[in-house]
């Protein structure tokens, strides 16, 4: 667990030496190591919501500057069917797309229900971050 953001496994619910460690996007804030190994790449893909429908749980990600790791928004979409979304990932703007649209690409990229439950990502700050203490 303690390696698990180095990996690029998980942000969230992991132990390391620093709270606000950031290593999403190619950005690290590590005083120690800038360029960690991270042999998985859940930490490099990122999105930004845009807009949302058909639900809470993605409003707080609509706040500017503030993406989302693709696996765990695609998770999301998995698990809320009714939910409408517009981002960006990779430069590209997707506009009002639900679990349907997505279905191919959650199914080849998600692991199962059972699996994900050990992946938590935070919230990625994309214009300020944070420095590590």
């Amino acid at each position: 667990n303690c390696w698990s953001p180095y990996l690029g496994l998980k942000t969230a619910q992991s132990v390391n030496m620093f709270a606000n460690l950031r290593l999403e996007a190619g950005v690290s804030n590590h005083l120690i190591m800038k360029n960690t190994p991270k042999p998985f790449t859940y930490l490099d893909d990122i999105v930004e919501i845009e807009s949302s429908t058909g639900g809470k749980s993605l409003k707080y990600y609509e706040r500017d500057n503030v993406g989302m790791i693709y696996y765990e928004f695609l998770s999301r979409m998995s698990n809320n069917p009714e939910l409408t979304v517009s981002y960006r990932r990779g430069g590209v703007y997707y506009e009002d797309m639900t679990s349907a649209t997505l279905a191919d690409e959650i199914e080849s990229t998600l692991h199962p229900a059972w699996f994900r439950k050990w992946f938590h990502f935070k919230p990625v700050h994309l214009e300020r971050p944070e420095p590590c203490h």
